[in-house]
Order: C-alpha cells, then sequence, then structure tokens
C-alpha cells in the first residue's frame, strides 16, 4: 500500500468517508478492507470498483491481478464472479488494452486457465 493510499484509510476509518477514487486504490483499499474485516470499506470499495468496470472493461484484468495477488475473492466472490464474466464477455477488447503487458505470471496463467480463444499476439499460448 502507497503512503498516499494509506492515508487514504487513516481518513477512512477516523471519518467514515471513502476518498478511495482510481483502480489502485480501490483495490488497494478493497485488500486492506478483506485483510482486517472492515465490511463498510468493503462494500463501498467493491460499488466504486463495480463502477469501475462499467466505465472501462479494462479495469478487469487489473482487478483480477489484485485477487491473485492477495486472495481477495474468499470475501468478495460476486465481484470477481463479475470480473471474471466480464472478461469471457469482452475478452478480445480486454486483451488489447494494453494493461496486459503489466500484468503477473499469476494473472496471465488465470486468463489461460478460463479457456479463452487467445489472439495469436497474445504472449503466452497454450
Amino acid at each position: 500500500m502507497k503512503p498516499e493510499e494509506f492515508e487514504l484509510l487513516i481518513i477512512f476509518l477516523y471519518t467514515g468517508d471513502v476518498q478511495f477514487k482510481s483502480v489502485s486504490e480501490l483495490c488497494s483499499g478493497l485488500y486492506v478492507a478483506s485483510l482486517y474485516k472492515l465490511s463498510s470499506l468493503l462494500s463501498a470499495c467493491t460499488t466504486r470498483i463495480q463502477e469501475k468496470l462499467k466505465e472501462d472493461s479494462g479495469n478487469s484484468l487489473l482487478i483480477l491481478q489484485l485477487d491473485e495477488r492477495f486472495n481477495c475473492r474468499v470475501d468478495n466472490a460476486a465481484l470477481f464472479d463479475q470480473v471474471d464474466d466480464l472478461i469471457k464477455k469482452d475478452y478480445r477488447q480486454i486483451l488489447s488494452s494494453g494493461v496486459i503487458d503489466e500484468l503477473e505470471s499469476d494473472t496471465l496463467k488465470h486468463l489461460l486457465q478460463m479457456d479463452l480463444p487467445l489472439p495469436p499476439w497474445f504472449p503466452f499460448q497454450t
């Protein structure tokens, strides 16, 4: 968690005001909420992440990576099921979004296990 994101967490703990805005900040908030069982923060971050998914489906890979890194699916299965469904639906657009270059190996492995018809330029083929 970056210092700026930690500051947002402290603000939330003292005021209940959720000021996480970017996908990265929201993912950090979701992780911390899962880790420390902060149900109101978990709910607020989930709602805002769902809004971000509607704005840009490319965000789904970044959110998927959060699950791969921190195993947040346990506390928020519905959100990550939504992410998986979105990836299956819009995988061509999502994979060509440029975000793919920033993904970690576990996230790429998850994509391969989803059994999607991958475009020929995809870096790892089964």
